[in-house]
């Protein structure tokens, strides 16, 4: 396992003014990043906490969390946000963080980023039913999911079949420009 100590002069928010490039330090906590987030509830960390989690360096804490992982990218926190941080771009620089440093928990969630990236490459866009087979679920989540499955299909908006994208070679060559295999 990759270790996880990081010398005093590295902290979260040198280390994501990095990645990120966002005035992280403008927070004043006005908490309206959280109160516009749809993920909110799924959150064990609201995205406000997560902000003063990395303002006082707290890790471990910030690292260990799902928040990031759970964050849908929809950039409702960075609109809402009335110093310009754009903390949809905080959360993909954390998740990036934990990816390199190997932290436990995650596991299950970065086999599902592959998955999902397989499918994207070998259609050219994302199948949900492929992608729910594939995702580590329990038989009763499965079982759950059924229902708007069906509806889904039913109505016309999740087909039973992929359907693959034209031009496919763009894909792949995004793929090869990002460095993802």
């Amino acid at each position: 396992m990759a270790t996880t100590e990081v010398s005093a002069e590295r902290t979260l928010v040198s280390e994501l003014k990095e990645i990120a490039d966002t005035p992280i330090t403008r927070c004043y906590q006005c908490g309206k990043c959280s109160a516009g987030c749809p993920m909110a509830e799924e959150m064990d960390l609201l995205p406000h906490q997560v902000i003063h989690s990395i303002l006082i360096d707290r890790r471990d804490r910030v690292l260990t969390a799902n928040t990031p992982w759970i964050c849908a990218s929809c950039l409702m926190c960075s609109a809402r946000c009335p110093m310009d941080i754009d903390i949809a771009v905080v959360m993909d620089g954390l998740r990036q963080i934990s990816f390199r440093e190997r932290r436990p928990g995650q596991k299950d969630i970065a086999k599902f980023h592959d998955r999902f990236l397989r499918i994207i490459r070998l259609f050219g866009r994302a199948f949900e039913p492929m992608l729910v087979m594939v995702t580590p679920l329990g038989l009763r989540e499965r079982i759950k999911q059924l229902p708007l499955g069906a509806m889904l299909f039913l109505k016309g908006r999740m087909p039973l079949l992929p359907h693959r994208v034209k031009n496919r070679a763009n894909v792949s060559a995004l793929f090869k420009e990002s460095g993802l295999k």
